[in-house]
């Protein structure tokens, strides 16, 4: 992975990755306008409809090097945008990039990006979803689900990885991240999908994973240089 390689996590799953050609955004729902650099071409990526992780403002930011790439479940979209439209488990070529869909434990798609030499994963709400007060039959489901996705990154060389680490699952917040590790050839993994539990983050990120290869994150808009 290149030295000029730039990655601000803004809030929850928002995140994007700089290049020196590109700013590559996923999942942005907070204030992405000071961070563009009109001069490198932007490509936006929406993993799916949730509120949570899509917002209608991320066509506020629009030039001639604006690529738009979304989950086929978005309807609540304004007119007058090229949008390539996504579905699970397809491969798509766009511009300079080639792109790969899975699918999620949720609702729409994750993303694998290939890149400016690279490769940029992110799950959107592929998630280990282990809720304590659910049936363990259903616990087990989401398990194997989970399980069955991420092995289809077998063989896959990643650089950089979104991964949920989300405190409301209590106990099992770091299964996702801790399998992924297990499975997948991966150089760097931040954590998404926490909203405002830093501390909490942290705490699970020291306790439960211990891996150097995942980046604690403390505050909104935090940046880093990889």
């Amino acid at each position: 992975m290149k030295s000029d390689i730039r990655v601000v996590h803004f809030y929850h799953s928002g995140v994007m990755v700089e290049t020196k050609n590109s700013q590559i955004y996923f999942d942005v729902i907070s204030d992405q306008k000071p961070f563009v650099d009109v001069s490198k071409k932007q490509y936006y990526f929406v993993s799916h409809a949730h509120n949570d992780h899509y917002d209608p403002k991320v066509f506020q930011v629009s030039s001639l090097n604006t690529f738009l790439i979304f989950s086929d479940d978005i309807d609540d979209h304004p007119e007058g945008h090229t949008i390539t439209w996504v579905e699970p488990n397809k491969h798509y070529e766009l511009d300079n990039i080639l792109i790969k869909t899975f699918d999620s434990t949720d609702s729409g798609v994750a993303f694998l990006v290939a890149i400016d030499g690279m490769n940029i994963f992110h799950s959107g709400d592929l998630n280990w979803w282990h809720w304590e007060n659910r049936p363990a039959l259903e616990q087990k489901s989401e398990e194997m689900a989970y399980k069955a996705i991420v092995s289809k990154l077998d063989g896959e060389k990643i650089d950089i990885a979104f991964v949920p680490v989300d405190p409301r699952l209590k106990s099992a917040a770091s299964l996702a991240v801790r399998h992924f590790i297990e499975k997948v050839d991966v150089k760097t993994i931040f954590p998404i999908h926490f909203g405002e539990s830093f501390i909490i983050l942290n705490e699970i990120l020291e306790n439960e994973i211990k891996d150097e290869r995942v980046k604690p994150i403390t505050k909104r808009n935090e940046s880093f240089v990889l």
